[in-house]
């Protein structure tokens, strides 16, 4: 041995690594497990959709049936607001699902921007249509049912656009469950607004846009619990 040769030393390779360990870089691999079944081709996923929208749509044409439309839907104030948030529901839906170029998803601008317009949409259209005549108390007994209603609605479309979507979020999961969520409460309202003619204010803000606010939360739920790819 050497002058400069460094004396050994038979204890280290017994010294821990304390930057493998902070990092948890000792910890073994998160198991994951293959998918069960394959995925769905792109001409597939197009057939389903189109059948959850056919299904969707259909559910609140049902519960219309069961509650009746109101005498005045061929207003200007009830049947402008009524086209202008079933046009705004289905572009919603189409950006916010359609997907783009090599099939990556909508960017998350454009679901936020969906998030954000659909209640503001129907929160200014909805005020400039409605006409409070006299002032109109909110309680149960002349907002309840239609909240309720309103509710049942938004279930339909809720629940099928759940499992369509299930584990389908490559990113942003929260904002595109948010988005979607909205857009199926959009569509639950104008439901309960084609039967209810009370048009105060405060009344189709809170019973008809109930479920607009819901569908956004549960959305976004879903989205964090069980929307991720």
């Amino acid at each position: 041995m050497s002058a400069r040769d460094p004396a050994p030393f038979d204890g280290f390779d017994e010294i821990p690594d304390p930057i493998g360990g902070a990092l948890g870089s000792e910890r073994p691999p998160k198991e994951v497990s293959a998918p069960t079944s394959p995925s769905m081709t792109r001409a597939e996923r197009r057939r389903r959709s189109i059948l959850v929208l056919t299904l969707a749509v259909g559910w609140v044409l049902v519960v219309l049936l069961r509650l009746g439309v109101r005498a005045d839907i061929r207003a200007l104030d009830v049947a402008v607001p009524l086209a202008l948030w079933v046009v705004v529901a289905l572009l919603g839906l189409f950006a916010a699902l359609r997907p783009r170029d090599r099939g990556l998803p909508s960017s998350l601008r454009v679901v936020q921007l969906i998030a954000v317009a659909v209640p503001a949409i129907f929160l200014t259209s909805a005020l400039i249509a409605s006409h409070d005549v006299e002032p109109v108390e909110l309680t149960w007994q002349n907002s309840g049912a239609c909240m309720i209603w309103a509710s049942i609605t938004a279930t339909g479309p809720f629940l099928l656009s759940g499992m369509l979507l299930r584990g389908s979020f490559l990113s942003a999961p929260v904002w595109r469950g948010a988005a979607v969520g909205a857009v199926c409460g959009l569509g639950a309202a104008a439901g309960i607004h084609t039967h209810c003619a009370m048009a105060a204010s405060a009344h189709v803000l809170l019973a008809h846009g109930f479920p607009i606010v819901c569908g956004g939360l549960l959305g976004a739920l879903f989205g964090a619990m069980r929307g991720r790819a």
